[in-house]
């Protein structure tokens, strides 16, 4: 076994560095210092000893370059190189007006250094600087090295070969200041590149040394291969890159393959049809046409690159912007892009990168602090960021392991909380904290071997700390839950439970004459009026929130239809009813009233008004088995990826349910089961309001978005409630939601809308209400988009339009409620808030 476990094989061509032997993975190939680093070409202001972007005023005592104080003025990287030329042949830095934009004096800081380390280190120079790549191309170094610094030592031949040198084969590395800077290593410059990389990176911060590993597995004879370019950007890119900066055209498997190796980084969606997505007809050509998969359109690769560039500088130019101002930009520039991009795409992935190690740290959006709907968020962020790594990045990888360390504490708090709700059992909730222990492990198995004073080994030690608490406190975490989850207070709805819904006549009978010593009232008399008030009574919500039973009778004249053409109206004092058309009703057309909450399924309907009110509903609705397209009353198939569940006969309840794909069945009586668990589920809840009432909704919520359609009764009464819950509790109050929430309550309200479109058309106080919620956070949304320059000022005005005519029609319904009624109350905020968004339209317009 050789010291090395590569070899060198050089042919006409080109050099190749082979393995010698298996390398395993995680073993070490070479640990190299640089031969020189310094500040990039388009580097800003950089503190010369740490690159901390600096004040041009803060300068060294010796030199007057930018430093930001005695002790980086003493870094052997700016005392023993460029300081004591500088003073000596007193070279004078010019301040620059903004110490962020780019400092054209800094290029040529670095070569002089080279130089400078060729005259200290002359034996490493032939030995490793004497067979690399240049191209000779800085008239700018001459001059400054030269003429500036008076080191004519150096020929212009030797300042060219430098700069070239430099240009070709420094790599970019992160400094602790989080800037990047070039560093020349040698060895490593003898390594080709591959866009996808067996090799593992580590640098040390004090000194820049860097250490290659195997990423995975090498075999014997194999080539190693180096990524000099960012691994994330898309073939376009990433070629113009390699030619510019390393004088290499780039062939390899992935730069030749139009879908990235099916990643998709370069895949846009086509403007002009559904379903198409625009792929290169060559990849390895920047002149190309790029083509719809499904329709005639098709784009250049010069129109391809124009659209990578423009969001290319949006994502640099909010790189240095973190916390919730960072979240919001990024997911700001992530939905603009959402309709241009494939959901792969490079710079998608670039803001997923950004976005999983933001939420769960920024404050307001700590892991603590996140709603589950966000810890979802970030946990799918993470998952799909890992997918593409096992292509581009397999193996070991920086990314991999933050990655993986950021998707393990959502898993862990989403699995608590999805337990002590019960929606999950706990042996599953053992599997899942088992599976986030997992990818702790593999997150620190890779992080442990970054350098211990590196922001990646910081938090290698965190994710080591946090490994060995949960291991150590697995059974104990897993018996803590258990305890809250069986120590939870009793809700109103448990303490009533076993309260019977309908008294026996008898009873009544007994109480009426008998307790209340009312003979007078005979018991066939007594008999008549509970039948009367069984059949035709209705319930009315009272101001406590509570339901009564009221009895109007010429409103129990008109017929029943479960989508009703009347919008009625109850004053809270005398409960005095008020019935309107909800539409307009034609001559000789028949008054429907709905004697049953229309957001209920077909089953659940039908057995209500035949129990209460004597009823076989066979009105269309119940006759549809979609419910009028609305879904309802569908499940999803538990038996196939694509089938939903229909009744054979939406009239029976005791037929046969079948899958539309597939040859799954079950029967109308376990239909009804799933039902009236998940409703009873929703009714214990009912009281609960604020941020737990959030939390247990959307709980309920997740636990069947896998058993019914996504327009089912259930998940559709659960958006009532959410869509008010959310911008009035508190923690969720409009001005505190992030915009992603903002997005989802808008989600939530059109997805309600639509299904009162058909059951209750027209007219009716869920859709006043309903509306009144949805222009707040589209106002919200509008402003924020405008502001962050996603949207251009005609857009902004046309989106403040539309939420002010959603805040008319629902002024136009709320008005007609009691003017002391909740809704009534509401008309009156929605008119004040129609009257300042019309007299201030213009105002808000400007001042945004």
């Amino acid at each position: 076994m050789t010291t090395n476990p590569f070899t060198i094989k050089q042919t006409d061509q080109n050099r190749h560095v082979v393995a010698n032997r298996l390398i395993k993975s995680g073993e070490i190939i070479l640990t190299e210092t640089p031969f020189v680093y310094g500040p990039k070409p388009g580097s800003p202001v950089l503190c010369l000893g740490c690159f901390e972007c600096v004040d041009s005023k803060t300068a060294c005592s010796k030199c007057s370059w930018p430093v930001c104080g005695p002790e980086c003025e003493f870094l052997s990287s700016h005392k023993d190189n460029e300081c004591e030329i500088f003073a000596k042949n007193r070279v004078k830095f010019n301040d620059v007006d903004d110490p962020y934009d780019v400092c054209l004096q800094y290029e040529g800081i670095t070569p002089l250094r080279m130089l400078l380390a060729k005259e200290k280190d002359p034996k490493r120079w032939l030995e490793e600087i004497g067979g690399l790549k240049i191209r000779k191309n800085n008239v700018n170094v001459v001059d400054f090295v030269r003429n500036v610094c008076k080191m004519d030592q150096f020929c212009d031949d030797l300042i060219h070969t430098v700069c070239g040198i430099l240009d070709l084969n420094a790599i970019e590395v992160r400094a602790p200041s989080g800037y990047l800077i070039r560093c020349l290593y040698p060895k490593l410059s003898q390594i080709s590149h591959n866009c996808v990389t067996n090799l593992f990176q580590t640098v040390t911060p004090e000194d820049f040394k860097i250490t290659l590993r195997a990423s995975g597995n090498i075999s014997e004879n194999q080539e190693l291969f180096y990524n000099y370019v960012y691994p994330l950007w898309p073939t376009l890119i990433r070629r113009d890159f390699l030619k510019e900066n390393k004088n290499l055209d780039c062939c390899c498997k992935r730069c030749g393959d139009k879908t990235e190796l099916r990643t998709h980084l370069s895949t846009l969606k086509c403007s002009k049809c559904d379903n198409g997505i625009l792929l290169s007809s060559d990849s390895l050509s920047d002149s190309c046409d790029w083509n719809c998969t499904h329709c005639e359109f098709k784009t250049n690769a010069s129109s391809v690159k124009k659209v990578y560039r423009i969001v290319q500088s949006e994502i640099e130019a909010i790189q240095m912007v973190s916390g919730a101002e960072g979240i919001e930009q990024r997911e700001a520039i992530f939905r603009k892009y959402r309709s241009v991009f494939h959901p792969k795409n490079a710079y998608m992935t670039i803001l997923r990168v950004d976005l999983t190690q933001l939420y769960g740290r920024a404050p307001g959006y700590t892991i603590h602090e996140l709603p589950d709907l966000l810890q979802e968020h970030k946990v799918e962020l993470c998952y799909q960021l890992l997918e593409v790594l096992d292509v581009v990045e397999p193996g070991l990888s920086k990314l991999r392991g933050i990655t993986l360390y950021e998707l393990h504490a959502p898993l862990i708090s989403l699995a608590r909380n999805e337990y002590k709700s019960g929606l999950i059992t706990r042996e599953d909730f053992r599997k899942k904290m088992q599976d986030a222990v997992g990818l702790l492990e593999k997150s620190v198995e890779i992080l442990k071997l970054e350098p211990p004073n590196s922001v990646e080994g910081e938090l290698a030690i965190v994710a080591k700390q946090s490994l060995e608490n949960l291991v150590q406190n697995f059974d104990l975490l897993i018996q803590t839950a258990v305890r809250f989850f069986r120590s939870k207070p009793k809700r109103w709805s448990e303490k009533v439970k076993g309260l019977k819904i309908r008294k026996n006549i008898v009873n009544v009978v007994d109480f009426v004459r008998i307790v209340c010593k009312m003979d007078q009232f005979c018991d066939d008399l007594i008999h008549t009026v509970c039948g009367i008030l069984d059949l035709n009574a209705i319930e009315v919500r009272a101001p406590s929130g509570y339901l009564t039973r009221c009895l109007y009778p010429k409103l129990s004249q008109i017929s029943h239809n479960c989508v009703t053409n009347l919008f009625q109206t109850v004053t809270p004092e005398d409960f005095k009813i008020t019935l309107r058309a909800s539409v307009n009703i034609s001559e000789n057309q028949e008054l429907f009233y709905n004697y049953v909450y229309p957001l209920w399924p077909t089953l659940i309907r039908r057995d209500f008004l035949k129990e209460n009110k004597n009823l076989d509903c066979r009105c269309k609705r119940c006759g549809d088995k979609t419910e009028l397209r609305t879904h309802l009353s569908t499940l999803k198939c538990s038996k196939c990826d694509n089938g939903i569940l229909l009744s054979s006969d939406s009239l029976s309840d005791s037929c046969d349910w079948n899958c539309t794909h597939c040859e799954f069945k079950t029967n109308a009586s376990s239909v009804k089961k799933v039902y009236r668990i998940v409703q009873s589920e929703i009714e214990a809840i009912q009281m609960v309001s604020g941020a737990e009432g959030i939390e247990q909704r959307e709980a309920i919520f997740r636990k069947y978005r896998s058993v019914f359609h996504p327009k089912n009764a259930y998940m559709t009464i659960l958006r009532v409630d959410l869509t008010q819950l959310y911008g009035r509790a508190p923690g969720y109050t409009i001005h505190e939601l992030p915009d992603l929430l903002q997005e989802h309550k808008v989600e939530l309200c059109y997805q309600l809308l639509e299904v009162l479109d058909v059951v209750e058309p027209g007219l009716s106080k869920l859709r006043g209400i309903t509306l009144y919620e949805l222009h707040a956070p589209l106002i919200s949304l509008a402003r924020n988009e405008y502001k962050s320059g996603l949207i251009t000022r005609e857009d902004f005005r046309k989106k403040m339009q539309d939420a002010v005519g959603l805040l008319e029609k629902s002024v136009e319904i709320l008005k007609l409620e009691p003017p002391n009624s909740v809704e009534g109350e509401l008309a009156i905020v929605a008119k004040q808030s129609l009257e300042n968004l019309v007299q201030n339209f213009d105002l808000l317009i400007q001042t945004a």
